[in-house]
This record gives structure tokens, sequence and C-alpha cells, in this order.
């Protein structure tokens, strides 16, 4: 999924938000406070397209990686997706070009001097799973019904239907989501405790009961297909790779948290990112290499040039075949609740400031919970090392002066790195 394609040059129109890369070693690009990178696809040819979401259209869309960052297209995808189950998703085609999926309904298709929007399905119908097959076509699973839309490079549309029989005693095998081999089939898994390989016209190449040695693929944190049709399946402790009808099981190290991306190379290895921490796991022919990582990854992929890329909520980095990277961030943000004193707070300051002031020694986005009398506030919101207010309505302020407090949840400021930190659960009087 990754680099620029001059026959896109058209395309790369510079958005009023550009990205610097930082001077640390991997990072190529990082997002101001309140928007996060959302996916990233390579190309075959070395295109590397990447999607984001954000408040406004200087920080929400798809573009390519260039020197220095981020060249954004003039396509900005704005706000919270369109509905669905997906969220501003990119797939690099075979001919350096991109799709985009943005909430499930709408498709958009690069052409050679712009970009083009394929509505997909019904009112009241979303996309379930997608992917771009090795013909550069894309295809979509309906979440209602057993079909997919394939939408041809020129945007036609077909429907393919799933013919995968039913097992004996099953009434429903729906597909739930697919997975895009590199020899054009699919890998479905259709929830009858199965694995099904399908070819582009619907017809079932393959089936592959999830029983004996198998099983425990129905729980498996993921399933990635390699280069050569390989099955990887992913798991907190170990991964199992299927070559033909030969199962081979390897031990992961323990790791403190879950495993998170993973994403097969094109020399027959896997990359397995960890969720807590900097760091990734090489799973090759000889054993299991623990390799250090700029970020750490929320999504990944491997280049054919077995670059690997990744992304969390702010920043984009990549790492070289061989697994050299630079230092990461691991540090908390530092939060302060800068009017509250041994869990007191006036009145007075709060309708200075017309709400709860914080600040962070480092920029990030603020979320939390918190009881304001019978009101729930969520919120969700960039903030700088100057600091930011919590804003409360007047009416939330009247309340709170008559004599109540401030249940806290949590509220926590999440860096660049997804490092959060602030105070996790308080309760705060408000005093005259």
């Amino acid at each position: 999924m990754i680099r620029r394609s001059p026959s896109l040059a058209a395309l790369a129109v510079v958005a009023a938000l550009s990205l610097a890369a930082e001077a640390r070693a991997g990072i190529v690009a990082t997002l101001p406070p309140g928007s996060y990178f959302t996916d990233v696809s390579a190309a075959p040819n070395g295109t590397v397209w990447v999607a984001s979401a954000g408040p406004t259209h200087q920080r929400s869309g798809i573009g390519t990686v260039v020197p220095g960052g981020v060249r954004w297209t003039a396509l900005p995808i704005v706000g919270q997706p369109l509905g669905g189950t997906s969220f501003n998703r990119v797939w690099a085609r075979p001919d350096g070009g991109v799709w985009g999926f943005f909430g499930g309904r709408f498709a958009i298709r690069s052409t050679a001097t712009s970009f083009a929007t394929t509505a997909l399905l019904s009112r009241n119908e979303y996309e379930s799973s997608a992917g771009v097959t090795n013909d550069g076509s894309a295809l979509v699973m309906s979440d209602i019904g057993q079909r997919f839309v394939r939408l041809g490079l020129d945007g036609a549309k077909t429907t393919v239907r799933y013919s995968a029989p039913k097992p004996a005693g099953t009434s429903d095998c729906s597909p739930r989501e697919f997975i895009a081999a590199p020899d054009g089939t699919l890998v479905v898994d259709d929830g009858c405790e199965r694995l099904v390989r399908m070819r582009p016209d619907g017809s079932v190449a393959e089936t592959i009961p999830l029983t004996g040695a198998l099983a425990e693929w129905s729980n498996a944190a993921r399933i990635v297909v390699g280069p050569s049709g390989d099955l990887w399946g992913v798991f907190d402790s170990s991964v199992s790779r299927r070559v033909g009808a030969t199962l081979t099981k390897i031990a992961l190290p323990e790791i403190d948290g879950l495993v998170g991306p993973a994403s097969a190379a094109p020399d027959g290895t896997l990359w397995v990112a960890k969720t807590v921490g900097c760091g990734l796991l090489h799973v090759t022919a000889t054993g299991v290499q623990e390799v250090p990582a700029p970020i750490t990854p929320t999504v990944m992929t491997v280049g054919t040039d077995g670059t690997l890329w990744m992304t969390n909520r702010n920043q984009l980095a990549h790492i070289g075949p061989a697994g050299e990277s630079g230092p990461c961030d691991q540090r908390e943000p530092k939060v302060r609740l800068t009017d509250v004193r041994r869990g007191r707070i006036s009145i007075a300051a709060l309708r200075r400031h017309h709400g709860l002031r914080m600040t962070s020694d480092e920029p990030g986005t603020l979320i939390g919970a918190m009881k304001v009398k019978r009101a729930i506030l969520m919120p969700q919101q960039p903030i700088d090392r100057r600091g930011t207010v919590l804003r409360f309505s007047q009416r939330q302020i009247a309340s709170v002066a008559r004599g109540a407090t401030l249940n806290v949840s949590f509220l926590q400021v999440w860096d660049a790195n997804n490092n959060g930190g602030g105070p996790e659960r308080e309760t705060i009087r408000v005093v005259p």
C-alpha cells in the first residue's frame, strides 16, 4: 500500500495542510491533534496511499507519500464516516491507483486525472467487508443477503452471488468478511466454522473446515493471506501457518498486552505488531525475532519491496525489510486540571473559563467521560501545551453552582503514539 505514482500526478493537489516529516528516523508524517490516520496501503509499483479522518477538510481525506511527508489530494472526507462498519479505508491498486471506501455505501475510484464516486449499495444497506482483487477491481460485501458487488476500473457494477453449499444442519452461512488473495481468489469467513476460497465469479475453489487442528482458528485474532496463497492464523501466544494441507504452529514470545495488526511479507514471512510498547514480531521459518518499531502500530502493511508501513493515531512511519528503526515515544502525557485544588474547584473558576480548564505537557487528543449533575459529557477534542477547556453549558454551570459534584470517570490525553495519560477517576467538589 505505498509511494507516488506518476500517472496520478494530476491528482496530487496539495491541500492547505502539509505534513513535514519529523527528524526521528522512521516517522514520515504527523497529523495535528484531533485528526488521525485510519489506513495505509502499498501498491506493487511502490505507491503508498493513506487515509485520515478529522474535523475539517484540511485534516481529512486520502493522499500519497512523497519525500518529506504526505501529499493530500483534493478529495476531502470530512468528519465521521458516512455509516456502516468501515471508516476511511484505502486499497492501492496494482496500477498505482486507489480505491477508497468511506462508510460503506460509496466507493471512490481514482482515474487518470480525477476521482469518481460510485454509489454501491441500497438505502439502509452497508458494506461489511471490502477489498481489491489482483485485476484492480473492487469487491464489496453487503451486510444484507449473500452477495458481493464488483466494481470495475471503469466504474461498472456487477453482482456476484455467494454459492458455497451449506453444511448439513446449518440454516444460514452468510459471508461475514473476506480477504483478497494474490491469486485472485477470496478467502471468505461465512460464519459456519469454515473458510471458503471463492473464485471471482462466486464459485467455490476450496472449503476449509475449522475443525480438528484448525478449530482454534474460529477464535483467531486475525487471519492473514500470504503471497503464495498460504494462510496465517494469528493468536495472542502463537501463530499457525497453513500451506496446502500442512499446518505449522509457532509459539510467540510472551508480550505485555495483545497482538496488534499483522501483515504477510513477499518473502513468505509474517510481521505481527504489539499493542503495548513499540515492537514487532518477525515470524520466519527459523523462528521469531523481536524488532523495535518507531511507533505502536494500529494499521500495518508490507510493500512488495519488503518495506513495512504503519500508522497509529497521528503518525505515519516506515522501516526497511531488515527492521531497522529509530527511537519510539512511550512516554505518557502529563495532564493537569489547573483550577482543581485538593479535589475542589470554585464556581468562579468554572464561570470564568466556561468549563473545566486543563493542560497537557504535550499535544494530543482529549477524550473522557464525566457526569455533570445528570448530564454525561464525553469529550473528544484536541489539546495543545497551552491547554484547553472542557466546556459546560450555562445550565450545567448553574446546576453545579447549587452544590453538585463533577464525577470524572476518566479524562485522558492521547498523544501521537497512542500514549494516554490523565486522571482516571476523580470526584471534584464545586465550592463557592
